[in-house]
């Protein structure tokens, strides 16, 4: 189990999906690193899509793209296929 703690910014509005009494909030949260290489100023962004199932929806109306939020969480991976059959970590 990997544990993850990270601030960023959303990149677009939360999505809500409503399962049974409990529903999923599903946004995508960028992280920016600024650093400096040969003297030159980098930059690198990192995309998170996040996925919190609780039974307390309201919170999703603060999700706003370009909010600033502090995430804490279990990192998991997701397989997917291709074309070709092959598996895909996505």
């Amino acid at each position: 189990m990997i544990r993850m703690d990270m601030i960023g910014h959303i990149g677009a509005d939360a999505v809500v999906q409503q399962h049974g009494t409990e529903c999923v909030i599903n946004f995508h949260l960028a992280h920016t690193d600024r650093y400096m290489q040969n003297g030159t100023k980098m930059e690198k962004v990192t995309w998170v899509s996040c996925s919190w199932w609780t039974e307390k929806h309201t919170i999703a109306q603060y999700l706003k793209k370009g909010t600033q939020v502090y995430i804490s969480g279990i990192l998991g991976q997701e397989h997917g296929r291709i074309k070709t059959g092959n598996r895909k970590r996505v």
